[in-house]
């Protein structure tokens, strides 16, 4: 369970990002739909739905900003693991040596 938790970290920030990304587009196709329900002017459709393609677009990037974060903690951990292994191994190295 706690065994490698880089992994698991970078692994947990990549699905969450497509959870995200996926669950703001969903949500913000919805409120599109309810908002131009009852419209008839192509004039406030059209808009609408260039906002939404603007708003769909940033909650992508936002998404993505806020996993890259996670996902280099993730990477972070990883590589201190692996300094760690490498400078076990340098000791031991040393120590065979003298």
């Amino acid at each position: 369970m706690f065994d490698h938790p880089g992994e698991k970290i970078k692994t947990i920030a990549k699905v969450w990002f497509w959870i995200q990304g996926a669950g703001s587009t969903l949500l913000l196709f919805v409120s599109l739909l309810l908002a131009t329900r009852g419209w008839r002017d192509v004039e406030e459709v059209v808009i609408s739905f260039l906002l939404f393609i603007i708003a769909v677009v940033l909650s992508w990037v936002f998404a993505w900003l806020t996993c890259i974060f996670v996902y280099g903690f993730g990477q972070l951990i990883d590589d201190t693991e692996k300094n760690k292994e490498i400078n076990l191994a340098m000791l031991q190295i040393s120590k065979n040596r003298l």
